[in-house]
């Protein structure tokens, strides 16, 4: 009876597997962009790496300033913001204008009755240099209003590289909990082999070894999916390709 639970306990573990791996594969289908019903085989391949090359958080934290999108927006609507300031500053000062032109006059006692002129006209628009300070006050306001925005967002995105950060550690410290319980299992598993070959302890015994060691395998695994699944996020939160990271 004691083993006949167990394995109902396994089986029941292993159609929650195949069902999490059937959503799985559907989600990533989609995101594919692959129309219902294709069927398509995973690389089983997984080549696990023992370190990360990962920056300490203050790089993160200035690659995520230098490579946010949005972050690269805001500076450019401030630029615009500080051209539009100088624009309206320059409308108070006077049109200045320059002006040629072809002259005559009929008096015969006059040296020469032709020449060219040129020059410059000042002209001051006296009732419009109300609207102009208004205007550059309202530029400069708008100004500081998307260098508050900027702040805004650069707490927002340096607090999502945080906890990103912060997920990767505790994924990592995860990932080698789940790796020294494996070894544990499998080194059971193989003294038990050993002593199944001089009757020591019988095939039941054996089997609950290598069903341990194979959940041993499945929890490493999945520990080993929350890192990637943290690392991409750091990614995202520093606006950088996928895979920049890589474990």
């Amino acid at each position: 009876l004691r083993h006949q639970d167990r394995l109902v306990a396994i089986e029941i573990e292993l159609v929650g597997f195949e069902r999490e791996y059937l959503s799985a594969k559907a989600e990533l289908s989609k995101l594919m962009g692959l129309p219902p019903g294709v069927q398509f085989e995973l690389d089983r391949k997984v080549n696990i790496k023992q370190t990360a090359d990962l920056m300490n958080i203050e790089e993160l934290e200035q690659c995520a300033m230098n490579n946010r999108p949005e972050l690269s927006a805001q500076d450019v609507q401030e630029h615009i913001m500080a051209d539009e300031v100088k624009a309206a500053f320059l409308q108070i000062f006077p049109n200045v204008t320059l002006f040629s032109g072809y002259d005559y006059d009929g008096d015969h006692f006059t040296l020469h009755n032709d020449w060219l002129s040129a020059g410059i006209k000042v002209a001051w628009n006296l009732l419009a240099i109300p609207q102009h300070i208004h205007n550059t006050e309202s530029a400069r306001d708008r100004v500081m209003l998307v260098r508050e925005s900027r702040l805004q967002l650069s707490i927002g995105v340096l607090t999502q590289l945080r906890i990103s950060h912060l997920r990767y550690l505790d994924a990592l410290s995860q990932y080698d909990l789940s790796d020294d319980l494996k070894d544990v299992k499998h080194r059971l598993l193989d003294a038990g082999e050993n002593q199944t070959e001089f009757g020591v302890i019988l095939g039941d015994t054996i089997l609950d070894y290598r069903i341990d060691a194979l959940f041993a395998d499945i929890n490493t695994l999945r520990a080993y999916g929350e890192i990637q699944i943290a690392l991409e996020q750091i990614n995202n939160a520093m606006g950088l390709p996928l895979y920049y990271n890589n474990f």
